[in-house]
């Protein structure tokens, strides 16, 4: 059975793969974001390097999806959660073939009707764009939101401009595939530093990279929680200010300043201890 499809997509390109400290790059967001699919995706590496980088990846993301753009083989040699096809890149049908009924195989389009067409070919999701101007491709006419508002039949991931401040993302979309997060040495400002109000990063606040809930037990009571929250969230959910809270998790103590860093997992057990004042 395939896991939920997350809807924050990080994608590399050859010069994020090529960066000394990419390895910390994937770490961080495996922190900060939990859920968030990493796409590895390059256009001059071969074989070999890719299926190392991705190998990490798959290793690095626990709680997160691993994807491998084009090349179905790497997917398959490394048990990718997906793989990603670019639109005119190979069949739907022959990717799941090689790679199997249980991963993700998804295709980029441009317009409503190569949409439709990936819905004919089985495809799992879609990624269209660009929504808006991207230095990515500056010669390129943007769709604008307009485009996210057909009432497509599959999920549809928007791609071009894709920055947290565009908060008037109101398509039928399922989530976002940001590019420029990750290229050309950004510092992952988007998706590894935590927002001022928020454990999980800006993007991940607007955009959540799991919407299923878990099942915690606070202080011995089952309790829902959104998929993908920090301890930091759970404190902000029942109004709890973490400078007068002791938080145990699994019979350990989380420091406050790890708070906004560690996720929930379903089945955890946490502990709050709340202090107040008195005369």
């Amino acid at each position: 059975m395939k896991r939920q499809l997350p809807r924050l997509h990080a994608v590399t390109n050859d010069e994020v793969l090529a960066l000394p400290d990419f390895h910390e790059r994937t770490a961080a967001i495996a922190k900060s974001a939990p859920g968030t699919a990493v796409h590895i995706r390059s256009g001059s590496l071969g074989g070999r390097r890719l299926t190392e980088l991705a190998e990490f990846t798959k290793q690095t993301l626990e709680a997160g999806c691993t994807f491998v753009n084009d090349r179905v083989d790497v997917a398959r040699i490394v048990g990718a959660d997906g793989v990603h096809l670019p639109s005119a890149g190979l069949s739907v049908t022959s990717a799941r073939s090689i790679i199997g009924p249980e991963c993700w195989v998804g295709r980029s389009v441009h317009n409503a009707v190569e949409v439709q067409r990936a819905d004919d070919e089985g495809a799992d999701y879609v990624v269209l764009g660009p929504i808006w101007p991207t230095v990515s491709h500056p010669g390129t006419e943007p769709l604008g939101l307009d485009a996210l508002s057909f009432g497509y039949d599959l999920p549809v991931i928007a791609i071009g401009g894709i920055t947290p401040e565009r908060r008037n993302y109101t398509g039928t979309g399922t989530g976002v595939y940001s590019v420029g997060s990750l290229r050309c040495g950004v510092d992952l400002c988007h998706l590894v530093r935590p927002g001022r109000y928020f454990g999980r990063s800006r993007f991940v606040a607007i955009f959540p990279t799991v919407s299923d809930n878990l099942t915690i037990k606070t202080n011995g009571e089952e309790r829902q929680i959104e998929g993908g929250s920090s301890l930091l969230d759970l404190l902000q959910q029942l109004d709890l200010d973490p400078r007068f809270v002791v938080v145990e998790l699994n019979r350990n103590i989380v420091r406050r300043p790890a708070l906004a860093e560690t996720p929930l997992k379903n089945g955890d057990e946490v502990e709050l201890v709340h202090f107040v004042g008195g005369g």
